[in-house]
């Protein structure tokens, strides 16, 4: 299996990689992942209670998705997007909802 999951410096406290089926991920979908776990602790975490309270669109981490380039996930390449499939889709849903903000991951589902 491999190493213990980082939440920044410390150890994640959440489930373990065993929850993430690490197994069906390619070398270029545990790159995104490992991007995507550092934005939600950075960037959508920290706004979520806010979002989730105010009942406001999540503007911010919408950003910072975007600036990963996910807001063009599936888009093929010629067309400016990343390329991906449908396993780094739901990749990378799930683990906005885990790591991040369930309702950022709604939002972000109905982007795609």
């Amino acid at each position: 299996m491999a190493a213990s999951k980082q939440w920044g410096r410390s150890e994640y406290w959440g489930l373990s990689y065993a929850w993430d089926l690490q197994w069906q991920l390619n070398d270029r979908q545990k790159s995104i992942q490992k991007q995507l776990i550092e934005v939600c602790r950075t960037v959508i975490r920290p706004h979520a209670i806010e979002c989730d309270a105010s009942y406001i669109y999540p503007r911010q981490s919408m950003e910072a998705l975007a600036g990963l380039g996910l807001l063009g996930l599936l888009v093929p390449k010629s067309l400016g997007g990343m390329g991906e499939n449908h396993t780094t889709a739901v990749m990378v849903c799930e683990t906005i909802a885990r790591y991040g903000c369930s309702s950022t991951a709604m939002v972000y589902d109905l982007k795609r």
